[in-house]
């Protein structure tokens, strides 16, 4: 078993953070319930409102594949999507620094 890490860079329609920012703090506690979820944060910028990133950790790639299609995300989308004005996701591995 693997553990994927997420950044999810997210920017807001201009002057609609806060809005967007509403409905991602509602979905967290049922994110962070789903079974394989390690971390769940959302972050926001200290100088621009319209900008966030959720860091995320799964215990394995299945978990998030999981959470991708779960019942709460598909329902986040659906009430975020007018608010987004960009999106890039990136998944990541730990570096064995034993190597």
């Amino acid at each position: 078993m693997r553990t994927c890490y997420v950044t999810a860079h997210i920017t807001a329609q201009p002057g609609k953070g806060k809005e967007l920012r509403e409905i991602m703090v509602a979905n967290i506690p049922l994110v962070r319930a789903e079974k394989g979820c390690l971390r769940y944060d959302l972050l926001c910028s200290p100088d621009n409102p319209d900008l966030l990133m959720f860091n995320e950790a799964w215990e394995d790639r299945a978990a998030l594949d999981a959470h991708l299609v779960s019942a709460h995300m598909r329902a986040y989308h659906g009430k975020s999507e007018s608010l987004i004005a960009g999106r890039a996701v990136y998944l990541w591995n730990a570096v064995d620094a034993r190597a």
